[in-house]
């Protein structure tokens, strides 16, 4: 697959994560999203919306740091599928002043 915009990432989730037999009718039954909904999206003749990410997102949380950003947060249980490389976040130390 081309790119690394979080259609990418989407299409990528999902691969990973569901069969290709039955795999619509799959996400259709925990999105209440219709399949074929999910087959143009699939086939590249949509864009997913932000209500097929949210579902995705919230069937898998601990990819969703992943689906939103392309990076993983392993300390905090964030993580990519399978199989996929992501760098990890970087942080960032802040120190508060007193005043």
């Amino acid at each position: 697959m081309m790119g690394s915009g979080i259609d990418v990432r989407l299409k990528v989730l999902i691969e990973a994560l569901l069969p290709s037999r039955n795999r619509y009718k799959t996400l259709e039954s925990f999105s209440s999203i219709s399949c074929d909904i999910w087959k143009n999206y699939w086939f590249d003749r949509r864009k997913p919306d932000a209500e097929m990410i949210g579902s995705v997102a919230a069937h898998w949380p601990q990819h969703a740091f992943w689906l939103a950003t392309g990076k993983v947060d392993v300390e905090h249980g964030h993580t990519a599928p399978h199989g996929v490389k992501a760098p990890q976040i970087k942080r960032v130390s802040t120190f508060a002043t007193a005043g």
